[in-house]
């Protein structure tokens, strides 16, 4: 990659994590150290992001754009669960749980994300446990709005 793309590939990380309640505590050097293992990945309008039952490999902030979190069943209408917006994420269950995907999530618009591989994140829980605090408070906002 070169020089000029990976700057503006870091900018958008860096931007990214600060934009998410599970890395927006962290400070920018740590956040920078952080982007190394991350790739930003985009996805066109109705694209099929993650499909349930697939294994649970990733973990995707959103960056720009409006995703659908739903259950697929044939012959009648998508069940949607939530749309989520830049600043969520989405695949932290599965990856915790280490279970396939609980839920189909479609893109609506064009998205920009960044993804970081399973083995990653479960490093970074264990290297900066304010990372695993934050995620335990979101799992359990995730529990609260479900009830």
């Amino acid at each position: 990659m070169n020089d000029g793309l990976r700057r503006t590939s870091d900018s958008l990380i860096l931007r990214g994590l600060k934009s998410t309640s599970i890395f927006s505590h962290l400070d920018d050097s740590t956040l920078l150290d952080l982007s190394e293992n991350a790739r930003v990945v985009l996805f066109p309008s109705n694209e099929i992001i993650v499909r349930e039952g697939e294994p649970s490999d990733s973990l995707f902030i959103i960056v720009n754009g409006i995703v659908a979190v739903k259950k697929i069943i044939q012959d009648q209408p998508d069940k949607i669960y939530a749309y989520l917006l830049p600043g969520s994420t989405f695949g932290e269950v599965g990856i915790l749980e280490n279970k396939p995907r609980s839920a189909t999530v479609q893109a609506l618009t064009d998205v920009e994300a960044i993804e970081f591989a399973r083995e990653t994140f479960i490093n970074i829980l264990n290297t900066y446990p304010a990372v695993a605090i934050e995620m335990a408070k979101l799992l359990g906002h995730y529990l609260t709005e479900t009830n």
